[in-house]
């Protein structure tokens, strides 16, 4: 399947899911013009798992990344056991809830507060391959205070983030309170 049948594809299940509750073949049209992209690790961070010097981990263990996956349970983001998210500060005091998290192409999200310069990136938890979306969360007690597109690596546009949100309210975040940064370009949130 070429990469942009599978692009269409992936706009097209976007779509029909979020044009279910609108009516009338405006709205239709309307949603069948949206275009959500795949965006690729840029190419000076390819190889960067690789060789004597490499110094950043990608996760190949399906196992590891299934425990990356992000569950929602009573409008709290939690892990696979039904636990909330929290920044365990014993293992991550620097963090102050600051976790990092990628969406793929079937718009599974998975969130890691592990996130270290030259060590453990964005793309680090998809091993490299291409990503719908990628930024920042904060997350305290399972509860989402922001969100942002900053990554680096990836680089993701503004418009990424209307699809996380999408997605995030399909699986019962309460968005509302939510502070949304879009960042623009070249424009990268420092790190703490």
């Amino acid at each position: 399947m070429s990469r942009q049948s599978n692009v269409y594809r992936i706009m097209l299940a976007i779509c029909v899911r979020s044009c279910m509750g609108l009516v009338g073949l405006a709205a239709l049209n309307a949603c069948q013009t949206a275009t959500f992209k795949e965006y690729h690790i840029l190419p000076r961070y390819q190889g960067e798992e690789v060789g004597s010097l490499a110094t950043v981990r990608y996760v190949t263990d399906p196992n590891e990344r299934a425990a990356m996956k992000l569950y929602v349970r009573d409008g709290l983001l939690t892990d696979q056991n039904g636990d909330s998210l929290d920044p365990a500060t014993d293992k991550f005091p620097d963090r102050d809830g600051l976790a990092i998290f990628v969406m793929d192409r079937q718009q599974q999200i998975y969130v890691s507060f592990d996130h270290v310069q030259n060590k453990f990136h964005h793309s680090s938890i998809l091993a490299g391959q291409p990503v719908l979306a990628a930024g920042d969360m904060t997350i305290v007690q399972g509860k989402l205070l922001e969100l942002t597109n900053s990554s680096g690596h990836y680089r993701p546009g503004p418009k990424t983030l209307e699809l996380v949100m999408m997605r995030l309210k399909e699986m019962g975040v309460d968005m509302s309170e939510v502070k949304v940064v879009a960042l623009h370009g070249s424009k990268k949130r420092s790190q703490k």
